[in-house]
This record gives C-alpha cells, structure tokens and sequence, in this order.
C-alpha cells in the first residue's frame, strides 16, 4: 500500500509545511485530527482522512466546512451533535471505539458484562494521535510519516498558533473538556519537556508502536519529546 502521513497540531507543524505539502504530492495518504484538516487546507494540502475522539460537545465545531472528499474516523464515544452534523453534510463515516469501559462507551459490553472484542476497538495513548497512526497502520499504510507529534509545550503552546484551539475555545474550558492534569516537566533522554499525562501516554503508545513491528518503518518530522525518544 502508499504510505501515510499523519499530521496534528503540534508547534512545531508549521515549519514543516513544505515538507507535508511534498509527502502529499508523491501520493502519501494524509491522515489528520481534529481541526488540523484547516491549516491543511490553508496550505495547499487536502487531507484524506479526520479522526476525533473527544466525548465533549465543544467538538462539533470542528466538521463544519470540511472538504467533501475528506473521510472521517469517529469514535463512538464522541457527542452525538459531531455524527449528527455529519449526517447533515452526508460524509463519509467510520465509526470505532475507544477500548475504555464507563458513562461515554456503555455499548462496549457484551451479554457477559465484559468487554466485547469483537468490536472495532482502537486503543492508544492519551490522545487521538497514536490512535490514528494505527489506524493507518491496520489499513496497511507504510511507510508512516509523523508531523505535529511534539507531545510537549514549545514556546508556550502546545498547538500550532494557526490551530483553532488558540482562541476559538478559552482555555480554561478546552482544560475541564479534556480533562487534563496540569503541566509537569518530563525527562526524556537527558532533556527535560513541559508536558501532560496524555501527552506521556501517547509517545509511550507509538514507542510500543514501533517495538511491536505493525509498523515497518515510522519517521518523526520535527522536535519535541517523541523525536527524542
């Protein structure tokens, strides 16, 4: 199969525009989450595929205005306003599940009250990042490529300054939707990162990624706390 590139909205993102709008020309498959399909957009790039996973409403915002071509990969545990709005703009869905048991995935139990695997279920870090980098990976793209996964604050951000989470939602409720903990330095190889639990959780996802050989080859564009794993 093509490889894939999965873009996020790290930092360090935008100095690596020209770089995504190349892997996109040689016919790499883009794989993108969130509102990271708008700067790609901006740039020149149209992605292939969105993939979320946040549960809370605030997200619905995020489809409106997508390219038409663009398919999406939901959890299920995303509000019903984000399936509801994609309904009503007749997009391509995939839905999956996010392996977690409690109030935002009660469908995932079988008769037994266990756990039912035969769902599709998709587990990862923290985030939606590494969740999309195996699904990319279960579709059969390789080589992968990684842009925006700095997984730690660069210059006092940990989005790209065009992404619309610098503004679109204060930040005090962006930080009661995800839940998050608050910043922590991190070691790393020598080097201390500002960073959270998910981000920790998702650079220890993809570095279990690699060890286990579902991807043959991943390459880490940009710095940040995963690149220096």
């Amino acid at each position: 199969n093509h490889g894939a590139a999965v873009v996020t909205g790290g930092p360090s993102v935008n100095m690596l525009m020209d770089h995504v709008r190349k892997i996109s020309a040689e016919g790499h498959a883009i794989f993108t989450v969130k509102a990271v399909w708008q700067w790609l957009m901006n740039i020149g790039v149209t992605p292939d595929y969105c993939a979320m996973i946040d549960p809370h409403p605030s997200q619905a915002i995020y489809v409106d205005g997508a390219p038409k071509s663009m398919k999406w990969l939901i959890a299920s545990q995303c509000d019903k306003s984000v399936l509801e709005r994609l309904e009503k703009q007749g997009a391509d869905v995939t839905l999956f599940h996010v392996p977690i048991v409690g109030a935002d995935n009660p469908g995932l139990l079988g008769p037994d009250g266990q756990l039912d695997k035969s769902k599709m279920l998709v587990p990862g870090g923290g985030g939606v990042g590494s969740r999309t980098v195996r699904i990319a990976a279960l579709m059969g793209h390789h080589p992968m490529h990684l842009f925006g996964f700095d997984c730690c604050y660069q210059n006092g951000s940990s989005w790209n300054p065009a992404h619309i989470n610098n503004g679109a939602i204060p930040s005090h409720v962006y930080r009661l939707a995800r839940g998050r903990d608050e910043c922590a330095p991190i070691e790393m190889n020598g080097r201390i990162y500002l960073s959270t639990w998910a981000f920790l959780t998702e650079t220890v996802d993809i570095m279990q990624l690699c060890a286990s050989g579902l991807i043959p080859a991943l390459y880490i564009h940009g710095p940040g706390m995963l690149a220096d794993t």
